[in-house]
């Protein structure tokens, strides 16, 4: 038996699209950053009742496809007119069910595509805020003065969309300017767990350009980069960890 316009199923698809489609003429001009999240999954959601959508018109079109070959055949015979007409009806009615389908799924994918370039634009001005809000908020450097030394500790970049390298100098020199000799090592903490990554020990004489290959561990965050331990020439630790650990460069990965 085919399905007609007041199939319950039909006009709850079509209730649910009438509804999208007012839900987007609000929603769209009040779109925000937060709503990001939201955002993406309102997309798959809309993506998913597409899929769902075309389904149903596949369906559909297999029926009409019967329906007229049943009516093909029975026009090339002698049959009542009342079956005639009831098998015509049939195939008009199906053929308006298909019509309003494609316009269905032609409107459903207009409003997909339209969200999704919406959350593309909010994407892309977040990004955009948060490299400001970082390059203005949050130095690439470090300096501090311990136990006779002058420690200047930076990094190329604190932004690392992967488990990129990190690189950047340290300077330690003594506070009379004598450049000092022996070397440090640095760590990686991660915020809000506390856990940490030491790197290499580099050797140094006043000036020292480091590159730490495989940092982030730990995965995607934010971390407090800082030095954790200086040793001078003969191997003897002159700056530890709980004297270094406030002295800190906030980067972050992912």
């Amino acid at each position: 038996m085919s399905k007609s316009l007041s199939d319950p199923k039909i006009m709850v698809v079509v209730a649910l699209i009438i509804g999208l489609l007012a839900g987007y003429v609000f929603h769209s001009a009040i779109l925000s950053k937060p709503r990001l999240d939201e955002l993406t999954q309102t997309v798959n959601q809309q993506a998913e009742m597409i899929n769902n959508l075309e389904n149903q018109l596949d369906e559909l079109q297999d029926d009409y496809d019967t329906l007229q070959t049943q009516y093909n055949q029975l026009e090339e015979n002698s049959i009542p007119l009342s079956q005639y007409n009831q098998l015509q009806q049939q195939n008009e009615e199906q053929g308006t069910q298909i019509e309003t389908l494609q316009g269905v799924v032609e409107n459903l994918e207009t409003i997909v595509n339209a969200l999704t370039q919406e959350n593309q634009n909010l994407e892309n001005e977040l990004n955009l805020l948060k490299t400001r809000f970082y390059s203005a908020y949050n130095p690439l450097f470090v300096a501090f003065t311990l136990d006779g030394l002058d420690v200047n500790l930076t990094v190329t970049t604190d932004i690392y969309p992967q488990n990129s390298p990190i690189s950047g100098e340290v300077t330690i020199r003594h506070t009379n300017g004598v450049p000092f000799s022996g070397d440090f090592k640095l760590t990686l903490t991660k915020v809000y767990l506390g856990a940490g990554t030491p790197s290499e020990y580099y050797q140094i004489q006043g000036t020292r350009n480091y590159t730490w290959v495989t940092p982030f561990v730990l995965g995607a965050g934010s971390y407090r980069l800082s030095l954790s331990e200086v040793r001078d020439s003969q191997g003897n630790v002159v700056l530890n960890s709980n004297q270094l650990r406030p002295y800190a460069i906030y980067v972050f990965q992912g």
